[in-house]
């Protein structure tokens, strides 16, 4: 067993080793004490594994573990803006002003003492592959290797742990073992992959070792080391063709199922069914096929037909012990008619051809499948309805007219839609899908609110016009020369400018925006969270909208981290985290549920009954919610209010889903 540290605190002051001349400026919050006055138990199996909030103060905590282990070090980031942030940190908060920072790389291919790369660059060096930078000089393993023993490199940092899931993980494996038995690792991460497969996680827990301190985002919060925050779910309908095509589709499908009900034909087969007429016979192929069963079951139920009293025993459950029929039922009957192991008995008679052409003219077939519970095409619509564009200028009013100049948000989205930039001369732009470009100009029109808006990507960075000269002060000082700064008024409105940066400082334009943002030069960012979703550090940021499509515990996490930070400057900040759903809702007047009802069966295939607090029936947007909220710590609105995971502490269980309610439901969130 090895001790935690490599070498008593009077050797860091060797001439040769720059870590000796590091001191933290600032006091350390307790749970960074806590880790450092238990680094050496930490450490006895040569691996730290910290895990903590964003904003925690990770990266210092690594700085100063790699600074007290005393070694050449590597630090691995996944990207290049984390990457520079940590050169940062270590250059504000550890040197004195004017301090020799020849001894730090950003080069894997050229590795000094330290060397700060991004998992990709060591990827790219090892494979010949291209690097975030360009590079696809492929380097010897043994050559790389050689060259990190021969610096005596003894401490490896893995900044956002969970992304050692990917291809990565194998070039890291290679180098741990490559180098020196003294080697110690260090793991840091806010969301480690809990929800990976178990061959997965042994994998990751490989290299970074068992999690030795984990620190809530509560206790975070209590002691101040994290902002007060809450999460709000503005809702929206599907508008324009996305509600035509889900209307029409609800429409058919209820037709479907009405004339289903009503077949006297597919209702004989399926009652006369040997499987249902004498269960007891056929027990291995009914609880092979249980889905099947119990759908049919249920299916007959809503027929009114009287249900066969050894079929519910062989479950153990009574006819009023059945739920509704709802589409999940009806899709896995129609799946065992169809498709699977059942459908033998109802080749005979011919009905399968009849239902694979109906189901086939509403777009209820995929693969020779039915599809009704999950379509995609309606996912897809939900996802990316325009009716959440509108549900994003209703929290931009709100926020502007309760912020003020104090407002600092930031709009995350998946995709740039540069091509959706307006022509010149066009006088009204209309948002064709949801998108950095889109959003951007449908805030542009600010209407009576007082806001200033920008624009942050890795590919499109506009500023309001009055703030390019702070952007170029900033970046001057930052070392960025005049000519390397490129600018040009956008050609449908000249109080914006697009600005670009040349020259070997280019990397810079993350940081130099940022700054611009802190400075309230500008009030509203909007980003992709490719960019800015993981590892970007604006602690001003008091109002964050996911208008990402993300549902995964680690990314939707990485993305809520960036508005609970606490800020220096701002010490009653307080957050707003808004998420954004886009759900089906029920028509008022429908004469098939008048019909279904006259036949005991309550017709809303398009909706579900409740789970989690909310209706995944309500569509993909709402699985994604209880998706992202099993993550989410907060506290709930209902009294006694309590610290809670799961979307079910918003209090949406007792919603009624109809127009009236969503407002209803909306408003309240707004008032809160």
């Amino acid at each position: 067993m090895r001790s935690g540290l490599a070498a008593p605190e009077e050797k860091l002051h060797s001439p040769h080793n720059p870590l000796g001349d590091l001191r933290f400026k600032f006091p350390w919050r307790s749970y960074q004490q806590r880790v450092l006055d238990e680094l050496t138990d930490h450490l006895d199996d040569a691996q730290l594994h910290v895990v903590a909030a964003p904003g925690s103060g990770k990266t210092v905590l690594g700085l100063e573990v790699m600074r007290r282990l005393g070694k050449p070090a590597l630090i691995f980031a996944p990207s290049l803006a984390i990457r520079n942030q940590w050169k940062a940190r270590l250059v504000d908060l550890f040197l004195e002003e004017g301090a020799d920072e020849s001894w730090v790389s950003l080069n894997i291919r050229e590795p000094k003492f330290l060397t700060i790369s991004t998992y990709q660059g060591l990827h790219a060096a090892l494979s010949g592959e291209s690097d975030e930078e360009g590079c696809s000089v492929r380097i010897e393993r043994e050559d790389l290797f050689s060259t990190y023993r021969d610096l005596g490199v003894e401490t490896l940092v893995f900044d956002e742990a969970h992304h050692l899931r990917k291809e990565w993980h194998n070039s890291l494996v290679e180098l741990q073992t490559s180098l020196s038995q003294d080697t110690r690792t260090v793991s840091l991460t806010a969301t480690p992959p809990y929800d990976c497969e178990a061959a997965e996680w042994a994998r990751y827990e490989s290299l970074c070792g068992v999690v030795d301190c984990e620190i809530s985002v509560p206790e975070l919060v209590k002691s101040g080391d994290l902002c007060p925050h809450q999460d709000l779910v503005c809702f929206s309908a599907p508008t324009g063709p996305d509600a035509d095509f889900i209307r029409s589709f609800a429409k058919d499908l209820n037709g479907f199922a009405y004339d289903l009900l009503r077949n006297g034909e597919f209702l004989s087969d399926l009652s006369g069914m040997p499987w249902f007429k004498v269960p007891e016979e056929f027990e291995d192929e009914i609880f092979r096929n249980a889905e099947f069963f119990l759908a049919g079951l249920v299916f007959l139920k809503a027929a009114g037909h009287t249900l066969p009293p050894a079929a519910l025993e062989l479950f153990s459950v009574q006819s009023t012990d059945l739920p509704d029929l709802d589409r999940s039922f009806l899709e896995r009957l129609l799946t065992g008619v169809i498709c699977d192991e059942p459908e033998f008995h109802f080749r005979q008679t011919g009905i399968q051809d009849k239902l694979v052409a109906h189901l086939r003219s509403i777009g209820g077939l995929k693969r020779g499948r039915p599809q009704l519970d999950d379509l995609d095409e309606v996912n897809k619509r939900l996802r990316n309805s325009l009716g959440k564009i509108e549900s994003i200028r209703k929290i931009v009013a709100a926020e502007t007219s309760s912020l003020t100049t104090s407002l600092r948000m930031v709009i995350l989205t998946d995709c740039i839609r540069r091509d959706q930039m307006p022509k010149p001369g066009q006088r009204k732009f209309t948002p064709e899908k949801i998108g950095v470009v889109p959003l951007f100009e449908t805030l542009r029109d600010k209407g009576p609110y007082q806001y200033e808006l920008g624009v942050l990507t890795g590919s499109l960075v506009i500023l309001p016009a009055r703030a390019e000269k702070s952007f170029c002060a900033i970046a001057e000082r930052k070392g960025i020369s005049r000519e390397n700064i490129l600018s040009k008024p956008l050609r449908h409105d000249g109080d914006y400018v697009e600005v670009e940066l040349r020259g070997p400082l280019a990397h810079e334009m993350v940081h130099v925006v940022t700054e611009v943002f802190q400075q309230g030069e500008i009030t509203i960012l909007v980003g992709t969270q490719s960019l800015l979703g993981e590892g970007w550090d604006a602690p001003s940021i008091n109002s964050l909208i996911l208008a990402s499509v993300v549902g995964s515990y680690m990314l939707s996490n990485q993305m809520r981290g960036r508005a609970i930070r606490i800020d220096p400057d701002a010490p009653d900040k307080v957050a707003n985290i808004w998420h954004l759903a886009c759900v089906t809702l029920p028509q008022k007047e429908n004469a098939f549920l008048k019909a279904a009802d006259n036949l005991r069966y309550p017709g809303r295939l398009f909706s579900t009954p409740p789970w989690n607090a909310i209706r995944p029936g309500l569509g993909a947007d709402s699985d994604l919610l209880v998706r992202r909220f099993r993550a989410f710590e907060g506290l709930t609105v209902m009294e006694p209010t309590r610290v809670e995971t799961g979307l079910g502490r918003l209090g949406f269980a007792d919603v009624n889903w109809d127009v009236d309610g969503l407002e209803e439901t909306n408003g309240a969130t707004f008032a809160r």
